[in-house]
């Protein structure tokens, strides 16, 4: 068989992987194709729960799994940006939509989009105030989701208010999102084999160095592929058979998180947030991931820099000085900063963790594991990968890796003075590490101008800010943009606002009701 696939990890990457390559095939119109996903049950998933930007709906409805399944099966809640505390000033709050959200805008209202987006952290680093404009942070903070006039969600309408959804994430519970993929692709996807097993060792070719097949610890058998995913997290089974160099970034220190166990469980008077929040503390960073059914937090810091008891004691206490009582220490998760030289090698694709890690702020992993897939698929020819398809997309990898971290390190340069730790210092004194000019780093950067397979992921712009306003104040928010577009956009705005004012509204935990009322996952 000429593509015979063979995908080592089942946790939401392998799974994700399978769904993508097996939908690849079917558009392509490709009936000659195997995939055999190899999991062993006895390997945990890293269960803190995920936060991930624009797209993951749409792949979902490419592969046929309704938003309300998705939602209810993995306790999934919806994202409009991130809640930035203590960053800009002590216990102050930001917050930035997702990247598209401030399309809701663009598609009437012209807008430098990168300056917009960049130079919003580059003000609040040198403590310059910006005024913020969008309708995405007016819903944050006014708790708000839009309904149609049937009172139906209308976030998966192809408009919303006349504009792109596309600034919608979501947050879902990492463990339960694997059993439902796994669910779906036993009842729907008789192309996709799910194996409970363990990889003991290898066959190579020795003609080509390939991969010939792997070996599995029941009766010994072998599987073999032409092509294989290397999906196994932290563990890189395939990265290390085949000897590939991991290049470590010292210079993000951050190499550890300590967990809540069983997450942070919700108060009778708690609503379920539409953003996740990122708060600076002392050591480093907590993220808290807004599920159903509890709050996943953990706190990320450097071992080099701070032990593991003096993290966890400022953990634990944030939550119970806030009244909740019942937080209890969880695992401590630990990596190096880095990515594998050669993702792509040979026959051999490292997707996810398996490639590379640097830091979870604002879904850096998820974003990098799920754009290698997209791009690969694009320049894949059908069962062979060439030496120059090879050294190509690894150079773009190598890029978007260093550009991630420069923006990571950008990011990490907060204006609030009192955060004066070793983790921070770190950070404030090597501000070369980020972007100073943000205009002028976006204006020259590129990926690879002579190899157009392998173009930019896209949305490489990240933030846009907005301000809450009143929703219905259709007077001045038209001065407003006016004066901050030009009178010749008024009319078109007048009308933006005006479909905004159409709308109701409701509370995210309403709306998930909802959904819960329409959906019977099982039946999938």
């Amino acid at each position: 068989m000429k593509n015979n696939i063979v995908i080592v990890g089942g946790g939401f990457a392998g799974l994700y992987t399978a769904l993508e390559l097996d939908n690849y095939f079917n558009v392509q119109g490709i009936p000659d194709y195997a995939i055999t996903v190899i999991r062993s049950k006895n390997v945990g998933t890293i269960g803190v729960g995920e936060s991930v930007v624009q797209g993951l709906l749409t792949k979902f409805t490419q592969w046929g799994i309704p938003h309300e399944d998705f939602l209810k099966a993995s306790s999934g809640t919806f994202k409009l940006g991130g809640s930035f505390e203590n960053w800009n000033q002590e216990n102050g709050q930001f917050f930035h939509p997702l990247i598209g959200s401030e399309a809701l805008l663009r598609t009437t209202i012209e807008l430098d989009n990168w300056w917009v987006n960049f130079g919003a952290w580059w003000a609040l680093a040198n403590d310059i105030e910006i005024s913020e404009f969008s309708l995405i942070p007016a819903l944050y903070h006014h708790d708000m989701l839009p309904m149609d006039v049937n009172g139906n969600p209308i976030a998966f309408e192809k408009s919303w208010a006349k504009h792109p959804t596309s600034g919608l994430g979501f947050n879902f519970d990492a463990v339960k999102i694997v059993d439902f993929l796994e669910l779906f692709i036993t009842r729907k996807k008789p192309k996709i084999n799910l194996v409970d097993d363990k990889i003991i060792d290898f066959k190579l070719n020795k003609n080509t160095g390939d991969i010939e097949s792997l070996i599995l610890e029941k009766d010994k058998k072998h599987i073999n592929g032409t092509f294989y995913f290397d999906c196994s997290g932290f563990s890189r089974v395939l990265g290390k058979f085949l000897n590939i160099e991991f290049e470590e970034f010292d210079d993000l220190p951050q190499n550890s998180v300590t967990l809540i166990k069983n997450g942070v469980q919700y108060r009778d008077e708690d609503n379920i947030p539409l953003a996740p929040k990122i708060r600076a503390m002392n050591e480093g960073w907590m993220f808290t991931i807004p599920l159903q059914h509890r709050m996943g937090s953990g706190y990320v810091f450097s071992s080099k820099f701070t032990p593991r008891e003096k993290v966890l004691q400022e953990h634990l206490t944030y939550w119970k000085d806030l009244g909740y009582k019942d937080v209890e220490p969880g695992p401590q998760l630990t990596w190096q900063p880095g990515m594998f030289k050669q993702p792509l090698h040979k026959n051999v694709l490292m997707v996810g963790l398996s490639e590379g890690f640097l830091d979870p702020l604002d879904s850096n992993s998820l974003i990098l594991s799920l754009s290698g897939i997209e791009q690969f698929l694009r320049g894949w020819n059908l069962g062979s990968v060439h030496d120059n398809d090879s050294k190509c997309y690894n150079l773009w990898r190598k890029k978007l890796y260093i550009h991630t971290k420069k923006m990571i390190s950008f990011m990490m340069t907060p204006s609030n003075k009192s955060l004066n730790s070793a983790f921070w210092n770190h950070y404030k004194s090597n501000r070369d590490l980020g972007i100073s000019d943000p205009t002028g780093y976006l204006k020259n950067f590129t990926i690879i101008d002579d190899m157009p397979i392998y173009a930019p992921f896209g949305g490489m712009s990240m933030f846009t800010f907005g301000q809450a306003y009143n929703l219905f104040d259709i007077e001045r928010i038209s001065n407003i943009g006016a004066k901050q577009f030009g009178s010749e956009y008024q009319r078109e705005w007048l009308d933006y606002l005006k479909n905004v004012k159409r709308l109701s509204y409701t509370t995210q935990t309403k709306y998930l009701s909802k959904i819960n009322e329409k959906s019977n996952y099982y039946s999938c």
